[in-house]
């Protein structure tokens, strides 16, 4: 086939490079998406960046989780942080050694 022939077609870009002006607004609806209907977590409407759904402990005590993320930075307020980051990093790529 020779160049241009899908001439008055378009593409529709579905993921956004890294370094455009859209990138930022892509990883927020992306990670929102993941947060929501894979991890059960609501978004606050305090403040976007904070994450929270309801849990429970060992001993049947109902509590919040919480988790804030800003840019590529995440803090977890749980009964069990480490398996709410285990669940992060099945859909998000953790670094290694980068949690604690």
């Amino acid at each position: 086939q020779e160049f241009g022939h899908d001439h008055g077609k378009f593409a529709v870009i579905v993921k956004a490079l890294y370094g455009l002006k859209s990138a930022g607004y892509a990883w927020r609806t992306y990670c929102a998406n993941i947060m929501r209907e894979t991890l059960g977590f609501q978004q606050s409407r305090a403040d976007n960046d904070v994450w929270m759904r309801k849990a429970t402990k060992a001993n049947g005590e109902r509590y919040w989780e919480y988790v804030f993320i800003y840019v590529d930075d995440v803090i977890v307020v749980s009964d069990d942080p480490k398996q709410i980051l285990d669940d992060m990093n099945k859909e998000f790529l953790l670094k290694p050694d980068s949690i604690g």
